[in-house]
């Protein structure tokens, strides 16, 4: 296989190697005849510019890192899915890491992907503190999933607590009176918030709950 460069890309549309670069980084004025005949060569030529070379000038590559504890996990796979398809209908790529639910491997990720340029990050199901996440993204964009916390600007959650005040409700109303809650890891927040649901909801039907420690 040839590797293309952007010379060669240059050479096809005679121009110049400044103003196929203009091109590839929308980055200055390139006149529409030019630009077509640039974008022609790279066509023909299958030429498929570096984005991290890219991300060097325009501080762009296209790319979101995405960080989920376990992709074994149903529940996690299905949000990685998810996160990739809306990436992928807006012109990104995804890059997917597994934390294991371990801080130091979740940071070492971080600091991978902003090495990476990537444009942004997503978090999922963090156990870390919102202030040791936010101090390794430093000022690349993030956005944190299934993690309810005034101390994140952008938060994508669900109302874990709510939502087993309605279970609950739900049994109770079908006559189910002896319920009893498997509960998550006393490190999770939304294990933490599901929990609060379900002794509310029992503890409103006068019913005394039973909580067994998953």
């Amino acid at each position: 296989m040839v590797l293309v460069t952007i010379r060669d890309v240059a050479r096809k549309a005679g121009v110049s190697v400044s103003t196929v670069s203009r091109v590839i980084n929308q980055n200055g004025y390139v006149g529409e005849d030019t630009e077509r005949k640039v974008l022609d060569a790279m066509k023909e030529l299958h030429y498929q510019p570096n984005r991290i070379a890219r991300g060097l000038v325009s501080r762009r590559t296209s790319t979101i890192g995405l960080l989920i504890p376990d992709v074994a996990n149903p529940f996690f796979s299905e949000m990685a899915r998810g996160v990739e398809d809306a990436a992928i209908a807006k012109g990104y790529s995804v890059l997917l890491c597994n934390s294991d639910w371990n801080p130091e491997r979740e940071q070492m990720y971080i600091e991978l992907l902003k090495g990476r340029w990537v444009d942004g990050i997503v978090v999922v199901g963090s156990r870390s503190q919102a202030s040791a996440i936010e101090a390794s993204v430093g000022d690349t964009p993030l956005v944190i999933v299934d993690r309810r916390s005034s101390e994140f600007k952008w938060s994508v959650w669900t109302d874990n607590c709510q939502g087993a005040v309605l279970a609950v409700e739900h049994l109770l109303a079908m006559g189910c009176t002896n319920i009893v809650h498997i509960a998550g890891p006393n490190d999770s927040p939304s294990a933490q918030e599901r929990r609060k649901g379900y002794e509310q909801a029992m503890s409103r039907a006068g019913l005394a709950g039973k909580v067994y420690e998953g």
